[in-house]
């Protein structure tokens, strides 16, 4: 079976609000897309990795998602690369600072919606 290892960039116990949503959002999409996934010889591994402080140069990575498949040969790979859209620093929703956002068709988004994950799975697993 196929490996596809989800990434999510977080600061541990990060309390800004589209962190945890997305963290939300993958815990359940997860258990949603999970046995599908394995349907179709995919097993989806979600991992939470450290990210920079707000205050380090690297802060853009908290709430990065990334997406590989070894046996496929597609290395760590970020969401919107995969699925056509852009990245950027804006000021969060919670207040603190700036937060990560995808932008794609005009919408742009800091806690990532679960249509753009699935998007992000497909592509991977048809490509």
């Amino acid at each position: 079976m196929n490996k596809i290892i989800l990434t999510h960039y977080a600061a541990g116990e990060d309390t800004c609000d589209p962190v945890v949503e997305t963290r939300k959002t993958i815990e359940t999409l997860l258990r949603q897309m999970g046995p599908k996934m394995e349907k179709i010889g995919f097993q989806v591994t979600v991992r939470e990795e450290p990210a920079a402080g707000k205050d380090d140069a690297e802060s853009d990575r908290t709430n990065l998602i990334t997406l590989a498949c070894p046996e496929l040969g597609l290395e760590e790979t970020p969401l919107e690369d995969l699925i056509g859209a852009e990245s950027k620093l804006e000021d969060c929703s919670c207040g603190e600072g700036q937060c990560r956002s995808i932008s794609l068709e005009g919408q742009s988004y800091q806690a990532v919606p679960p249509g753009l994950v699935t998007d992000g799975l497909l592509r991977v697993a048809f490509s």
